[in-house]
């Protein structure tokens, strides 16, 4: 009772602010909570950048401002979520874009935009769109003042509007602005990587990156073999190989969950796409970055230690049985799989899975995103 009272108050309170106007060119971004500057805000704000600097004024939210202070030499406001600035931009921004859901005890006027860019593509689990997610509540009611979903696919946009009720006019088929770089020569980014992570540019690298698990993350459900895997990988290759793994962004202040002389812990590298882009290999369970994975034409593993738990607590939009991406249960299994993949008959099936759901991506997300904006819609 006395939290619905708290929030009515706020939200007469923060009815005070319609007396500022509306700031056409202004642009609130946040990604991942407030917590990095990562996904396809980031993506969108680095198109701004290059392309349009004078057109917007970004703002940008985190929950440690101090971090990102060398944005700002880059003509970003930088600005700590949840204080009086923050709210201030949030009711006076023509659009707010989110990876996650937008500030919810904010009134939105109709004039302002509220753009969500969503953090996954394709349509495998099922997570916060299905009423088996303890957070579907809360969520759901967040997702209300969502103005814009910017959807990877056909089907995530079928399920979107299906499960969270929205008009198919809200939903843009744009593709993701992170996956952007994939239609590009990305080997600078793969040498800004191993010069980051001092791994020798003659090295393969190997990317492992788990989901996040609402009903338990136990090291088990991790215990990819390090030796064994880089072991097969260099027997495919012909080249030495480093593992590299990054837990997901709710669970990554654990310790490292892989051991060995060519298992490096890369939680502190914040760009995911950009591992990927220098990534020879994608390992994973269940986490859509295998979505990512296929838009860069890297091969895809999955690893999936909890198979029949995970469906069972979670499940999937997409049925397992039709992802093209090859499943292993257990490190003799995964490295099998990785010495005996045939990459032609995998890439077709890549192909015709992307198809199958519809991809939308073709490397100009951001820059569709930008025009709308531009466009005042």
């Amino acid at each position: 009772m006395l939290k619905r009272l708290i929030a009515k108050l706020l939200g007469f309170a923060l009815l005070a602010l319609r007396v500022f106007p509306v700031k056409k060119r202004a642009v609130v971004f946040r990604s991942a909570n407030g917590e990095k500057y990562i996904c396809n805000p980031k993506y969108i704000t680095e198109y701004i950048l290059q392309n349009c600097p004078e057109e917007f004024r970004i703002i940008w939210l985190f929950n440690s401002p101090e971090k990102y202070e060398g944005l700002k030499e880059r003509g970003i406001t930088v600005c700590r979520s949840n204080s009086l600035k923050a709210i201030y931009y949030l009711s006076t921004a023509k659009y707010i874009v989110d990876n996650i859901a937008p500030v919810s005890y904010i009134p939105y006027r109709k004039s302002q935009r509220v753009i969500n860019t969503w953090h996954g593509g394709g349509a495998y689990k099922k997570g916060f769109v299905d009423e088996k997610d303890v957070t579907k509540n809360r969520l759901t009611k967040q997702m209300g003042s969502t103005d814009y979903y910017i959807s990877s696919c056909r089907v995530r946009s079928e399920l979107i509007m299906n499960k969270w009720g929205f008009e198919e006019k809200q939903i843009l088929p744009f593709g993701m602005a992170r996956n952007d770089m994939f239609f590009r020569p990305t080997d600078e980014v793969t040498s800004k990587v191993k010069d980051a992570l001092k791994i020798p540019q003659e090295k393969g690298i190997a990317l492992y990156l788990p989901t996040f698990r609402h009903y338990v993350n136990g090291p088990d459900l991790y215990a990819v073999d390090c030796e064994k895997v880089t072991g097969a990988l260099e027997k495919r290759y012909g080249k030495p190989f480093v593992l590299l793994h990054k837990l997901h962004f709710l669970i990554e202040g654990r310790k490292t969950i892989l051991e060995g002389e060519d298992a490096v812990n890369v939680n502190g590298y914040e760009d995911v796409q950009e591992l990927i882009a220098a990534a020879d290999v994608v390992i994973t369970d269940y986490s859509s970055v295998m979505w990512d994975a296929a838009v860069a034409k890297k091969p895809c593993f999955i690893f999936a230690l909890d198979l029949d738990m995970y469906i069972e607590k979670v499940g999937f939009d997409t049925p397992i049985e039709e992802w093209p991406f090859p499943i292993s249960q257990s490190n003799d299994e995964l490295c099998k799989t990785i010495e005996t993949l045939d990459m032609e008959t995998y890439q077709k099936a890549v192909q015709q899975h992307l198809e199958a759901l519809g991809s939308y991506e073709n490397g100009t997300a951001a820059k569709q995103i930008a025009e709308l904006m531009l466009s005042g819609k």
